[in-house]
């Protein structure tokens, strides 16, 4: 007779399977057009709304609840001196007592906003910040979600800030590195520094989608990467 197969009762082994479930069934609906999302907002409600049906699915003893939030106040962490707001949260708790927590961060970037290279230096901004919520926020872990129709940022590209803000596909960080743009013909992000803790692979996912009613096809880009304390 064989043992009853189970869904692991470790909340840490319960998240990632929660968060990998979700991401698949988004990026499934995405690519075939079950929901039409062509910016951040509604990527964030969508996502926000498959990881809480998971979530509560995954949710097996007495008394446990799955929870999920948008845009939470995190005031030990601070962004140009304002308290940090984190795009989706969700873990478990059982009564008020929190079990286990992640703090999730997205990025949509399209070819028509062009501006590549503000968009790596957001990309290591975001991890800067989920590693900081992690380590003095109080979550477990952080996970960073991209899609993107611009091709430009699973390359290798030329310049400044392509140098210090890699994240074509392939490219391992370095630990423990500060990362430091500074160009003064630049209106927004003239100086910025932001330091890493932790080691980041870039691996990107690939994916045709039909875009119109002439069935052209488009590619599209996915990232997914995990932070730790």
């Amino acid at each position: 007779m064989k043992e009853v197969q189970l869904i692991a009762t470790n909340y840490a082994s319960r998240m990632k399977e929660i968060l990998d479930e979700a991401w698949k069934i988004f990026k499934a609906q995405f690519i075939y057009r079950r929901n039409d999302i062509d910016k951040e907002a509604p990527f964030q409600l969508q996502f926000a709304s498959i990881i809480k049906n998971v979530g509560e699915l995954y949710s097996i003893k007495p008394g446990e609840q799955f929870f999920v939030g948008m845009e939470t106040k995190c005031e030990d962490i601070k962004e140009d001196g304002k308290p940090k707001y984190v795009d989706i949260t969700c873990g478990f708790r059982s009564g008020n007592e929190p079990e286990f927590s992640c703090a999730i961060e997205l990025k949509f970037k399209t070819r028509q906003q062009s501006a590549q290279d503000i968009g790596r230096i957001n990309v290591y901004q975001d991890l800067e910040a989920l590693e900081q919520v992690c380590r003095k926020g109080g979550y477990d872990i952080g996970k960073f979600y991209m899609i993107t129709d611009s091709r430009v940022y699973t390359v290798m590209g030329k310049g400044e800030v392509a140098d210090q803000f890699m994240i074509y596909d392939g490219y391992l960080t370095d630990g423990n590195t500060i990362h430091i743009h500074d160009e003064p013909e630049w209106k927004n992000n003239k100086y910025c520094k932001v330091e890493l803790k932790n080691q980041y692979k870039f691996e990107w996912e690939h994916s045709e989608r039909c875009d119109d009613k002439k069935n052209n096809l488009k590619d599209w880009y996915f990232l997914e990467l995990d932070i730790t304390k």
